[in-house]
């Protein structure tokens, strides 16, 4: 008779673990990022962001999810909310300026290059391969703006590719010793 009611408890608990669904997570959302399905991913961060609005990470995510969704206004709102609560992770400056300039809006994009420029921890030497910024780079009427924003003069940079020879970076070997 014991062992009936073991068992009989057993399939309860497994039938109420089974039904009981699982609010969705920060790690779930990122693997369905990873795997491409980006609606999914939404959805997934949505979900994690309501939940945990002061998940400066999961706001992040979620704006990475709207822009590979193709929500550019979305995924700008997402990454704004980030910076809310989230300062110190300042890599999201870039990622609405490249959206901006996805949108072909050279005065917002260099807005927000000259705003993550301005906080010193982002390597602005990846404008040079960045493919939202290949149209201000090849027009001259937009790539002073860019230089400004980037390199913080209207001048060639001598690493960026604009004008001039483009030299390669020297690493000091003797620093990393």
């Amino acid at each position: 008779m014991a062992f009936k009611i073991e068992v009989v408890l057993g399939i309860l608990i497994a039938g109420l673990l089974f039904c009981q669904q699982a609010d969705p997570t920060l790690a779930q959302g990122v693997a369905l990022l990873q795997s491409g399905d980006a609606a999914g991913a939404v959805n997934v961060l949505k979900a994690v962001t309501s939940r945990e609005p002061r998940n400066g990470r999961a706001w992040r995510n979620l704006g990475v999810a709207y822009q590979q969704a193709k929500d550019p206004e979305s995924a700008i709102a997402a990454f704004q909310r980030s910076l809310e609560v989230q300062p110190e992770m300042t890599a999201p400056l870039y990622n609405i300026a490249l959206i901006y300039a996805a949108k072909l809006d050279a005065d917002h994009a260099f807005e927000w290059l000259g705003k993550a420029k301005a906080t010193r921890k982002i390597d602005m030497r990846q404008a040079e391969a960045t493919p939202e910024l290949a149209p201000f780079r090849s027009d001259p009427a937009q790539s002073s703006g860019l230089r400004r924003s980037v390199c913080g003069t209207g001048e060639d940079h001598p690493r960026m590719g604009w004008g001039g020879k483009q030299r390669p970076v020297r690493l000091d070997r003797s620093q990393h010793r």
